[in-house]
């Protein structure tokens, strides 16, 4: 029921390519003073995906079985992303173009190197670093979620359209509450924010 180590490989390329994306396409439509709420809004619209995708694809294996109805599901899910994106969506660069130009100063002239940006946020400002091992603990919890907890639940003989259920608990409820931290932080701010959830992962792993 979990992901194999090949499939994990493909969802975190999925994340880079997909997920991050869309955040900063976001970020680029919302402007500065809502950074957060266009985060939480992404978080939001990708986690009540999952969730929703969870219960079906529970649903379709409790009634059809593992293999091959709910495997459908994914193809069906992977096609759709690809025609929207290629017919619906648009690119954001030129909102973020307008932006830079709005901010722009002689001493923001020149456009940094990958050396200079890899620099910047990996050793030469600290909290710009601790955003890497937050977003790793972060992930490590989804895969815990979506196969070490499957697995788990499996073990003790629940049913497999419970374990869906199980499985869009998480998720539901992640991306349910993105929306209001995401619109908090805009006006509190977020490193307090990160400080306690990280906690309170730690205490509930």
């Amino acid at each position: 029921m979990g992901l194999p180590p090949a499939g994990n490989v493909l969802l975190g390329i999925n994340q880079r390519l997909y997920w991050s994306i869309t955040v900063i396409m976001k970020i680029d439509l919302v402007g500065q003073k809502r950074r957060g709420f266009a985060m939480g809004l992404n978080e939001f619209a990708g986690s009540g995906a999952v969730a929703l995708a969870a219960l079906v694809s529970g649903y379709l294996a409790s009634t059809f079985g593992l293999r091959p109805v709910p495997f459908y599901l994914g193809v069906a899910f992977a096609s759709l992303g690809l025609i929207l994106s290629l017919t619906l969506v648009r690119d954001t660069t030129e909102h973020a173009r307008l932006e830079a130009r709005a901010h722009q100063t002689p001493d923001t002239d020149q456009r940094p190197s990958f050396g200079e940006v890899f620099a910047e946020t990996s050793f030469r400002k600290p909290h710009s670093f601790l955003c890497e091992p937050g977003g790793l603990i972060n992930n490590l919890n989804v895969g815990m979620a979506w196969d070490l907890f499957l697995l788990f639940f499996s073990s003790y003989g629940l049913s497999i359209r419970r374990i869906g259920v199980l499985a869009a608990t998480y998720p539901a409820l992640w991306g349910f509450a993105q929306i209001a931290t995401g619109a908090l932080s805009d006006r509190r701010g977020c490193k307090w924010m990160i400080a306690v959830g990280m906690w309170v992962q730690a205490i509930g792993i």
